[in-house]
């Protein structure tokens, strides 16, 4: 019962933290809605970094190198049942310290600190 909640409060910055991953250039004005979200969620600001490090990039990295990523949406269902795995121990969530990460997704985090810390 106690994953359920916790599936349930992670789901919507699971899907925030998806945007990361498409194949695609976020601009400020999409990264505002994200950072809401993150805003509005239970979790600090560094707790989702760790939910994107250890539970989003191991679903989602594979995308960033694909040649043909997908670039407009991850299946919401199939998101949600992979990351969960993560959190209730199925797979062992893991981080790739990496250069790839920091430009991949980490180049995004300045901006969205930034944001976060305007949304009143």
């Amino acid at each position: 019962m106690e994953n359920i909640a916790l599936i349930h409060d992670r789901t919507p910055v699971w899907i925030a933290l998806s945007i990361f991953y498409l194949d695609t250039e976020l601009e400020k004005d999409e990264l505002e809605p994200i950072a809401r979200i993150f805003k509005q969620s239970r979790y600090t600001i560094a707790e989702i970094k760790l939910i994107d490090r250890y539970e989003v990039w191991p679903v989602l990295n594979s995308n960033l190198a694909s040649v043909a990523g997908v670039w407009a949406a991850f299946n919401e269902e199939w998101l949600i049942s992979e990351c969960s795995k993560y959190i209730n121990g199925e797979r062992r969530g893991f981080f790739l310290t990496s250069k790839i990460y920091k430009w991949s997704v980490g180049r995004y985090w300045k901006k969205i600190d930034l944001i976060y810390k305007n949304i009143i």
